[in-house]
C-alpha cells in the first residue's frame, strides 16, 4: 500500500511540474517579446507596483499594519491562555507569525545591508538566500540532535 501511495505521489508531482512548465511556456510568446526600456511605461504591472510603492511609503500604512499585527498577537495570546484546542492553534499561529516576521526582518536587513555596501541586487538576494538556507539547515540539525 505504501508503494502505491509513493507512486501516485510521484506521478502527481510530475504532472504538476509539467503543468507549470506548460503554463510558463504559454504565458507569453517569447519569440516576439521585446523588452521595454526604462523610458516607456509598462502596463498593469507598473500600475500595481506604483500602488504598492505608494502604500509602502505612507506612514499610515505602516502604523495600521503594526496595530493589526499587535492586535492579532494579543488576541492569539488571550486565546492561548484560555486553553482548549482553539487556544493551542492560536498559540501556534502566533509563534509562526513571530518566526515569519523575524525571518522577514532578517532577510530584508541582510538585503539592505548588502545593497548599502555597494553590491548589486543579485548579490544581495544571493547572500539573503544563503543566510536563510544556513539558518534552515541549522534548525533541522538542532531538531535532529534533540529528537
Amino acid at each position: 500500500m505504501v508503494g502505491v501511495t509513493n507512486i501516485a505521489s510521484a506521478l502527481l508531482t510530475g504532472l504538476l511540474l509539467v503543468a507549470i512548465v506548460v503554463a510558463l511556456l504559454r504565458l507569453r510568446d517569447w519569440r516576439r517579446y521585446t523588452p521595454g526600456t526604462a523610458d516607456e511605461p509598462g502596463g498593469r504591472l507598473d500600475r500595481g507596483y506604483g500602488l504598492l510603492a505608494a502604500a509602502a511609503s505612507r506612514e499610515t500604512t505602516w502604523t495600521l499594519g503594526f496595530l493589526l499585527l499587535a492586535l492579532g498577537v494579543g488576541a492569539a495570546a488571550l486565546l492561548f491562555l484560555a486553553g482548549g484546542p482553539t487556544g493551542q492553534m492560536a498559540g501556534v499561529a502566533a509563534a509562526l507569525l513571530g518566526v515569519l516576521v523575524l525571518c522577514g526582518f532578517l532577510v530584508l536587513g541582510v538585503y539592505r545591508t548588502i545593497r548599502f555596501r555597494g553590491r548589486t541586487s543579485a548579490e544581495a538576494v544571493a547572500v539573503s538566500a544563503w543566510v536563510v538556507g544556513s539558518l534552515f539547515v541549522l534548525a533541522v540539525s538542532i531538531n535532529l540532535l534533540l529528537a
